[in-house]
């Protein structure tokens, strides 16, 4: 079990590192920061709920708590998705990367104040090692330009992205399936990300 969750983490991490690369792709089609997380999370919904819904139906019923939880789910991770493409689209990824990895910190400093875990050296060390091993991998050091509504974007993102994490955490620990909570997490993300972006010129773009 400790093996597959090494495993999981690794391929998460891959997955979440390419995402940047599609996103700047989509960014030069034209594509807005609310429509490529309208895309992102209509797509994760979909192919969840048919997963669950071809493996066992039964997750989809919740109840009402879980309910709330999978819901402000839904919110933070539009939110975190929403601000990293908006960081990408008027600074760099670089910028976007670095700043979205701020999350760390914010989710170890969290979880001392609100679910009572200790703050201890290693997480302390291990934070700066991360922050610095970004910083170089991205070319921080490297001259980039600085722009203020990116670098608010990217820091709103890692903000939005570590309170995910929180309510991530309470919902594990209240034993949510969390197969139930990706479906629906994903289907609250592309709700809100579709009401507020434009549907139809997605369509246009993509057709053209």
């Amino acid at each position: 079990m400790k093996k597959r969750a090494i495993i999981y983490i690794i391929l998460a991490g891959i997955l979440w590192g390419t995402s940047a690369i599609f996103s700047f792709y989509l960014k030069n089609l034209g594509f807005s920061p609310l429509q490529m997380t309208a895309m992102r999370g209509t797509v994760s919904a979909v192919i969840m709920s048919t997963y669950v819904f071809v493996t066992n139906k039964s997750l989809f019923k919740v109840s009402l708590r879980d309910f709330f939880l999978f819901a402000c789910g839904g919110v933070t991770m539009f939110l975190s998705a929403f601000f990293y493409y908006e960081s990408i689209n008027v600074a760099s990824v670089s910028i976007a990367v670095m700043l979205m990895y701020t999350a760390p910190v914010m989710v170890t400093a969290f979880s001392v104040m609100f679910l009572g875990e200790k703050l201890t050296w290693l997480k302390v060390v291990s934070i700066l090692c991360m922050l610095l091993g970004c910083a170089f991998i991205t070319g921080l050091f490297g001259g980039v330009k600085f722009n203020l509504w990116g670098f608010v974007a990217g820091l709103l993102s890692g903000v939005s992205y570590s309170t995910y994490n929180i309510v991530a955490k309470i919902q594990m620990n209240k034993q949510c399936n969390p197969l139930s909570a990706s479906v629906y997490c994903y289907l609250f993300m592309a709700l809100i990300a579709l009401c507020v972006s434009n549907v139809p010129e997605i369509f246009s773009i993509a057709s053209n």
